[in-house]
């Protein structure tokens, strides 16, 4: 993505989903594995894609 701030945006929006305070608090990375699976429950599984990131040039290619 070229627009810093919208990319800014989405990001905000996955973390406020996520809710990793736990983890921002510890400083410690999070295992790909495991944050696949928040993402998973928290945002794709509930629907949520679209208001993340729903007005991406390239939403089309993302039929989650």
């Amino acid at each position: 993505c070229k627009d810093e701030d919208k990319s800014n945006l989405y990001d905000k929006k996955v973390l406020s989903y996520l809710a990793l305070t736990n983890y921002a608090l510890e400083s410690k990375p999070i295992p790909y594995t495991t944050l696949k699976d928040i993402v998973y429950k928290q945002i794709l599984s509930k629907g949520k894609r679209k208001d993340v990131c729903g007005d991406c040039q390239w939403t089309s290619i993302c039929n989650l």
